[in-house]
């Protein structure tokens, strides 16, 4: 994937998720952006891993019906 570093902010999605959750962008400048999760500190990824991120939300175990068993002594 081939990124221009001249993007404008408006052609940059400004939400991504991962694995683990949502990330809101910040600011970006050159090829690099500023992202945050909810409550937590900024973190710096460039802009190619940025785009690499997933646009829909992660789908969690219990919305695919898997249930879990805690062992009770």
């Amino acid at each position: 994937m081939r990124v221009n570093p001249k993007d404008k902010a408006g052609d940059i999605p400004a939400i991504k998720y991962d694995h683990i959750g949502k990330f809101t962008l910040m600011a970006s400048a050159g090829n690099y952006v500023m992202v945050r999760r909810s409550r937590c500190y900024p973190a710096i990824f460039t802009m190619k891993e940025w785009r690499a991120l997933s646009d829909t939300p992660p789908i969690y175990a219990a919305e695919q019906g898997e249930t879990f068993h805690v062992e009770r002594r």
